[in-house]
């Protein structure tokens, strides 16, 4: 008889356990910030000129309009001398340039053409005066004339025929040769020994030891207004320079 090995029954698999999740970490929270009033910046005080990327955003207009230093007479004048037109417009005042012999020899030659006729026909007809007119004629604000040499004759004739305009000359060739007037007469002036305005009796003197026909001595301010520019009834705006 043969004997088998009692069988030995399969053992079943067994299902591994389940394993949890580890738990994430938990984050703090974070504190709650209570939002600050807004507090308007205080304002900019500039003690000298802003900077340059602050000065870009002020208009051209806004500029001009700005309230200016008063310029002197002496300074309108020799901004004239170097115009090409001979003639210097500033706030209300027009500034006339006289003889210019460091120009060209034609401008020269034309100049001193005007001086001579001065006493027989005046400055009406004149280079000059025709500069002077066409600056009246763009800047109808002007109200006053300052005027050197030629500048001073024409300024002069055109205060005449525009009563309205006051004038002040600087070594004005003016035969005026009676005792000093009564009367109100425009701002005149010329340096002792001045041979252009050697005839005014009425100038109000000054002495200047080196050229008595200059005006560099002279510190008079006749402008009531030096603005660089005007805003028109249209809302644009003119600027001198």
């Amino acid at each position: 008889m043969t004997f088998s090995p009692p069988e030995t029954p399969a053992e079943e698999p067994v299902a591994p356990e389940p394993v949890a999740p580890a738990a994430s970490p938990v984050a703090p929270a974070s504190p709650v910030v209570e939002p600050r009033p807004l507090v308007p910046p205080a304002p900019v005080h500039w003690t000298k000129s802003p900077p340059a990327h602050i000065q870009v955003t002020e208009s051209l207009a806004s500029r001009a309009l700005r309230p200016q230093k008063l310029l002197e007479d002496r300074e309108g004048l020799s901004r004239a001398y170097s115009s090409p037109n001979n003639v210097y417009v500033r706030g209300n005042v027009v500034y006339v340039a006289g003889t210019q012999l460091n120009r060209s020899a034609g401008e020269a030659m034309g100049d001193l053409f005007s001086d001579v006729k001065l006493p027989f026909v005046g400055v009406s007809g004149s280079r000059r005066f025709a500069e002077l007119q066409q600056a009246l004629a763009s800047h109808r604000t002007v109200t006053t004339l300052v005027g050197h040499s030629l500048g001073a004759a024409v300024s002069l004739e055109m205060a005449q025929r525009r009563p309205e305009l006051a004038t002040t000359s600087y070594g004005a060739p003016v035969m005026d040769v009676f005792a000093k007037s009564s009367k109100s007469v425009p701002n005149r002036f010329a340096n002792y020994g001045d041979p252009i305005a050697m005839f005014d009796t009425n100038a109000t003197p000054a002495v200047n030891m080196g050229n008595p026909h200059a005006f560099s001595n002279f510190t008079k301010t006749s402008a009531t207004d030096s603005s660089k520019g005007y805003e028109n009834a249209d809302g644009s705006v003119t600027l001198f320079e």
